[in-house]
């Protein structure tokens, strides 16, 4: 049998030591606030911004054909910034569906588009663009389904 109130012990220490580990100060404490799920909707914030920020700079090679079979390439740079956009206000909410939805269509959508690219034959390395963003489509899927943790408390030992 435990003795009273080391269960108490046990969370005063362990929300320390999570204190204590913080990523970078600021950046733990952004993590704390909008939760495991939210840190993953930043992630995905962050890798929309920046993958159509580098689509801008596609029109200037002669590959623009590669990622025009669905859609002209400024639709595309759009659509990113977009579900961008809706990740980075939807982590910071607690419904949080549309944009783990948004997310993994648009992940699982260029993957598709990348694998029809190569199998076209006007991308030789689509098939590994393929396999990164359906697996990043996926990765999402999988934890969108995530229930947030909550806070250890001295009643659930």
């Amino acid at each position: 049998m435990q003795r009273p109130g080391r269960a108490k012990e046990f969370c005063v220490r362990y929300q320390q030591e999570t204190r204590k580990h913080a990523m970078f100060g600021w950046i733990g404490s952004i993590g704390r606030a909008v939760g495991r799920r939210g840190s993953y909707l930043l992630f995905l914030a962050m890798l929309d911004f920046a993958y159509g920020y580098s689509l801008t700079f596609l029109r200037s090679f002669a590959s623009t054909a590669k990622v025009d079979l669905l859609l002209p390439i400024n639709a595309w740079i759009a659509i990113w910034w977009i579900v961008g956009t809706i990740c980075l206000v939807q982590a910071f909410m607690k419904m949080d569906r549309v944009a783990y939805s948004l997310a993994v269509a648009l992940k699982v959508t260029w993957g598709l588009t990348m694998l029809l690219a190569w199998v076209q034959g006007t991308s030789e390395r689509g098939w590994v663009s393929a396999v990164i963003f359906i697996g990043f489509g996926l990765l999402t899927s999988i934890v969108s389904y995530w229930p947030e943790q909550r806070k250890l408390r001295a009643e659930d030992f």
